[in-house]
């Protein structure tokens, strides 16, 4: 329902009136629905390849006497 707008909601739950419903809602809960909506947005979400990026495994270095390039030489 967060794509829904306050208004959107006090009618799908049966009210008729926005200010009943967020009086009814402040009883209730403790804070508007304003308040509680802003209070759960949190952080916008990670886009995956930065996760995956920032989460890859690190090669350690192998020594190779060969002279060839070591496991983690980029």
């Amino acid at each position: 329902m967060a794509n829904l707008s306050i208004t959107e909601i006090c009618f799908l739950v049966g009210f008729e009136s926005v200010g009943s419903f967020s009086s009814r809602f402040r009883d209730c809960v403790g804070k508007s629905p304003t308040e509680c909506r802003s209070d759960s947005a949190g952080a916008p979400p990670i886009p995956g390849c930065f996760v995956l990026m920032w989460t890859r495994p690190v090669w350690p270095e192998v020594s190779n006497p060969e002279g060839a390039p070591t496991a983690g030489a980029r």
